[in-house]
């Protein structure tokens, strides 16, 4: 408990409990920027599955750019929202899955970029993906599906 107390004691706690405003906006700041990773993400997946084919798979590599920076105002936000209340968060099974699924997440999407950024050798030549990347995609779907569940959950599955 000392280090929930340590939190609960710091400023942004503080500043996250007393000021009517801090949590709605970090909260909001926070669903903004999952809607940024999220909406990249579905987009280059669906890509990556056959969608708007006519579109060059490589011309994505610049939109994991715009992913990278919900990442970071979401990982910014969360810890502020964390703060708020950190034993409700450290202690909760959901928390962690979320967690889980965000960092495998995350991982896919290095793994995907990868995958369609244009080769500077071959710029031409990446146009379709390979069973492997579309595979990728279809778990990458479900993952970021499933951190979008787990973060409401954790809203209303209270631990007794």
């Amino acid at each position: 408990m000392a280090f929930v107390d340590w939190i609960e004691s710091t400023a942004l706690s503080i500043w996250m409990i007393d000021s009517i405003w801090a949590y709605p906006i970090v909260l909001s700041t926070h669903a903004v920027g999952m809607s940024i990773v999220v909406g990249t993400i579905v987009i280059v997946d669906l890509r990556i599955l056959g969608f708007a084919s006519k579109i060059p798979l490589n011309s994505f590599g610049r939109l994991f750019i715009v992913s990278w920076i919900g990442v970071a105002l979401n990982f910014l936000s969360g810890v502020a929202l964390f703060t708020a209340d950190p034993a409700q968060f450290l202690y909760h099974p959901v928390f962690w899955i979320k967690i889980g699924l965000i960092i495998v997440g995350a991982v896919l999407v290095y793994v995907m970029w990868r995958e369609v950024k244009p080769d500077k050798e071959k710029p031409d030549e990446n146009s379709e993906a390979s069973a492997r990347t579309r595979s990728i995609a279809k778990l990458s779907l479900l993952l970021w599906a499933g951190v979008i569940v787990a973060g409401r959950l954790i809203a209303y599955i209270e631990l007794s």
